[in-house]
């Protein structure tokens, strides 16, 4: 049998990859003692965001519709999840 062959025609769009997370940090809390806070993503978070929305195939769309994140225990990855919903509803294309 022969191995089957895979063509991956994708391209990094750092421009998108950098909106993405700008939106995501000029976000404010809305409750609780960080409301009116903006939200500060890690550098783990961002490298996340980044490879989410900037990774691009050759229409021009995100690659990447559905990500799973796998992170160890007060990690914040809770607050990745929830910052990144409001983002997703944007049209990147």
């Amino acid at each position: 049998m022969e191995a089957q062959e895979w063509e991956i025609d994708v391209e990094y769009d750092k421009a998108k990859a950098d909106e993405a997370v700008k939106f995501i940090e000029n976000l404010k809390h809305s409750v609780g003692q960080w409301a009116g806070k903006r939200f500060l993503l890690a550098d783990w978070q961002k490298k996340i965001i980044r490879k989410i929305f900037g990774t691009i195939n050759k229409d021009g769309k995100r690659q990447y519709r559905t990500v799973y994140i796998e992170a160890f225990i007060k990690s914040l990855k809770s607050e990745l999840v929830d910052k990144k919903h409001p983002f997703k509803t944007r049209d990147l294309a």
